[in-house]
C-alpha cells in the first residue's frame, strides 16, 4: 500500500454505530444535531456475519437498500459509536470502489479486474483495464 493511499484512508471520517436492534452500521457521518437528536449518515453499510467453513466472516451489505446517499438516524436508536479502525475504513472504501467498478465496467472487464486483483504479478494488466477510457466516480 502506498503512503498516499494509507494517508487518504486514515483521513476518512468513518464511524461505527451499534444500533438498538443490535445491528452494526459503518458510515460516514455528515452532520450531527444534538439539539434535535439526529445524525445524518452517508452511504451506510451494515456489518453481517456469514459462515465460511468453520469460521464466521464479516461482510458489508447495504443497511437500507436503495439508500445510496444520506440517511437521517435518530440518536435514540444509537447505543454506541466509535471511530472506525484503519481496516474498517479500508474495507468500507474497497466496498464502494468495487461497487462503482461493477456499475461502470462491462461484466468481462469487471471479472478481469477482479481476477487480477489478487494476483499482483501482473499490475500492468490491471492498470490497462482501468485506463481503457472507462470513467467512474466515487461520490
Amino acid at each position: 500500500m502506498t503512503a498516499d493511499l494509507k494517508k487518504y484512508v486514515e483521513g476518512l471520517l468513518i464511524q461505527v454505530y451499534r444500533m438498538t436492534d443490535g445491528s452494526i452500521v459503518v458510515a460516514e457521518e455528515c452532520h450531527r444535531d444534538n439539539v434535535d437528536g439526529y445524525v445524518v449518515l452517508r452511504r451506510p453499510l451494515q456489518v453481517c456475519q456469514v459462515p465460511d467453513g468453520n469460521v464466521l466472516k464479516s461482510v458489508f451489505i447495504p443497511w437500507i437498500p436503495g439508500a445510496d446517499d444520506h440517511v437521517r438516524v435518530s440518536l435514540e436508536n444509537v447505543v454506541a459509536e466509535m471511530d472506525a479502525s484503519f481496516d474498517q475504513k479500508f474495507s468500507y472504501s474497497r466496498y464502494y470502489l468495487i461497487e462503482h467498478l461493477h456499475k461502470y465496467l462491462s461484466p468481462t472487464e469487471f471479472e478481469e479486474i477482479m481476477s487480477t486483483q489478487n494476483a499482483p504479478k501482473n499490475p500492468e494488466k490491471l492498470k490497462a483495464n482501468l485506463t481503457k477510457g472507462k470513467r467512474f466516480h466515487l461520490n
